[in-house]
């Protein structure tokens, strides 16, 4: 088991600093874009050591900041990834003490968490992508055996993961984009 280490700290104060006209002077970790509002969810935060469940939530319109439901679970070193259906789905990422497998559902029209599957297997740094057919695929990353070649589907109708076929190469703290060819 990994504390979250100054490694995972600097990045997040390097990666996730708003502007500061909109009074966000914490760090925070992945920031998506709802579908359907003018809206922001900012998800993670490292204070010290600790990973954080509180969710700011921004109003571009208006330019403020407002809290809304807390995740289920503390993390850091996760992803996050806007669904066709408009909720976000935040995957994996780690704690005070654990690298975790866990998923957790946001949906913008109650500003609730909900858990989902968990992962086949627990990662930090790991990539996620909106497939075409509206699944979710997450690769690498890396645990407590190391840098991972994993990948797995999450279906977004069954709230499942399955694995998937492995990458070449172990990677973490990659990128993944969606060709147009629907390859990644």
């Amino acid at each position: 088991m990994r504390r979250p280490d100054s490694r995972a700290r600097h990045q997040a104060l390097r990666y996730g600093f708003i502007e500061e006209k909109y009074d966000m002077k914490v760090p925070r970790h992945d920031i998506n874009r709802f579908k359907s509002s003018d809206a922001l969810v900012v998800v993670g935060l490292i204070i010290g050591l600790t990973a954080s469940a509180g969710i700011p939530v921004f109003a571009q319109s208006s330019g403020t900041w407002t809290n809304t439901g807390r995740m289920n679970i503390p993390r850091a070193g996760h992803t996050s990834t806007l669904l066709q259906t408009g909720e976000v789905l935040v995957t994996g990422g780690e704690n005070a003490t654990d690298f975790l497998a866990s998923a957790e559902l946001y949906n913008p029209s109650t500003g609730q968490w909900m858990m989902t599957g968990s992962m086949t297997a627990p990662r930090i740094n790991h990539k996620a992508t909106l497939l075409q057919n509206g699944e979710v695929l997450v690769s690498g990353g890396d645990n407590s055996t190391g840098a991972l070649a994993s990948a797995e589907l999450y279906n977004v109708s069954t709230g499942q993961w399955k694995s998937t076929g492995s990458m070449t190469i172990p990677r973490t703290m990659h990128g993944a984009t969606l060709l147009s060819n629907g390859r990644c």
